[in-house]
């Protein structure tokens, strides 16, 4: 019986995900792209790690306009 069935099917000679399949080839080929995906990966997996590189980035920042701020009040 199952023998039957796939005398009746015709095998396609293409896969239907060829262009897919170059197209994120390609996207990893490019040096930029591997980076991003290994520093998202590794690095910001876990949402309290974003949480804390912005947190951390806006106290630097606040930071360096106490310290190189121009003084208003005389």
């Amino acid at each position: 019986m199952v023998l039957s069935f796939s005398t009746s099917f015709a095998m396609t000679p293409c896969f239907f995900y060829d262009e897919l399949c170059a197209e994120v080839n390609r996207y990893y080929e490019v040096t930029w792209n591997k980076w991003l995906e290994k520093l998202k990966s590794e690095y910001f997996a876990n949402p309290w790690t974003v949480i804390s590189l912005i947190a951390a980035s806006i106290l630097l920042g606040l930071t360096i306009v106490q310290t190189f701020g121009i003084n208003i009040y005389f």
